[in-house]
């Protein structure tokens, strides 16, 4: 055992963390009465063995550890007077619309207050404004921004809401062209019922008829995310249309392909889409079906037209019942 003295700093905390005597007390009665062998345990607890230079030399290397990993990242200083415990300071600043906050821990150590502060204040920007709700209906192209580093031009009907990081524009119909200034952290996104269109820094245009929703890049990245489809990044000049994906919107698109002359096989293919997802057995299934039976006979395909005429007929749909009667040949 060694008779060197301990180091002030390590007898300043012995000292400051010794329990008073009546406190040694209450707890050794505490441990007899509720364990009933305080001879047993408290002949173990002498007088607390003066530590060995091994053990000095650990706790030395430890608080040289620990001083090394402060003095890195942050500004440690002396200054006099002593404190009884650790104090948290946090001076706050504001400037430029910024709220910084600057945290110094006070250590109090041999009558010496140690002070680490960071070098510099940690700046925490301003939580984002909501948005006011603002509804897009332009019959021609009309220009506003709603929040800083976003334009909008709109020709058609949409709601703005969100916040001035993060806008939403929920778009209903038309054309909308976007812009977006790069490197100004806003995540603006676009939503149609047949998908979203998230950016960051870039410009495009949305345009959603009842065809479904196209989206052109100009410059910059987009992500498309079709719904009930996986997501899709977009670069410059590169394009991609979102289909609607509602019984109501694929029987839209369906007669639209067929009022523009578009190829047999599309027409079919958003009709069975439409039937697919919503079923026959209610009346926009029945125009669904009703669809498929008239673009099959025009098409020529006269034994599909009468298969579908005969499933209208027993999807117990009235509005046509008695065209798909005579196409099935089923009429009395």
């Amino acid at each position: 055992m060694s008779d060197r003295p301990y180091p002030p700093a390590l007898a300043a905390y012995t000292a400051a963390t010794e329990p008073p005597d009546d406190v040694r007390q209450r707890v050794l009665a505490r441990i007899a009465d509720e364990v009933g062998a305080a001879g047993s345990i408290t002949a173990g607890l002498g007088t607390p063995a003066d530590p060995t230079d091994a053990a000095r030399a650990r706790v030395l290397r430890e608080v040289a550890r620990s001083r090394q990993a402060l003095e890195t990242p942050w500004r440690a200083s002396l200054i006099g007077g002593a404190r009884p415990h650790p104090v948290w300071r946090a001076p706050a600043f504001a400037a430029a619309g910024l709220a910084a906050v600057a945290i110094a821990v006070v250590w109090t150590i041999n009558d010496r207050t140690i002070v680490v502060e960071p070098a510099t204040p940690i700046a925490l920007a301003e939580p984002p404004a909501v948005l006011d709700a603002v509804d897009v209906t332009a019959t021609d192209e009309a220009v506003f921004s709603p929040a800083p580093g976003v334009t909008l031009t709109s020709a058609g009907q949409g709601t703005v809401t969100g916040t001035t990081t993060s806008p939403i524009v929920a778009w209903r119909r038309g054309r909308l062209d976007v812009e977006v200034e790069p490197n100004r952290g806003i995540g603006l996104v676009v939503q149609t019922d047949e998908g979203d269109v998230r950016v960051v820094g870039t410009g495009f245009t949305v345009e959603r008829d009842l065809l479904g929703t196209n989206v052109v890049v100009h410059h910059g990245r987009v992500i498309v995310a079709c719904r009930g489809a996986a997501e899709l990044t977009l670069g410059t000049d590169e394009r991609a249309t979102c289909l609607p994906s509602t019984p109501a919107g694929l029987l839209g698109r369906a007669r639209t392909l067929a009022q523009r002359g578009a190829p047999v096989a599309d027409i079919l293919e958003a009709a069975d889409a439409g039937l697919a997802v919503g079923g026959s057995r209610n009346a926009i299934g029945g125009e669904l079906l009703y669809l498929r039976m008239t673009t099959q006979q025009r098409a020529g395909l006269d034994d599909t037209a009468r298969a579908t005429a005969a499933e209208y007929v027993a999807s117990g749909q009235t509005p046509r019942r008695d065209e798909a009667l005579r196409l099935a040949g089923l009429e009395r």
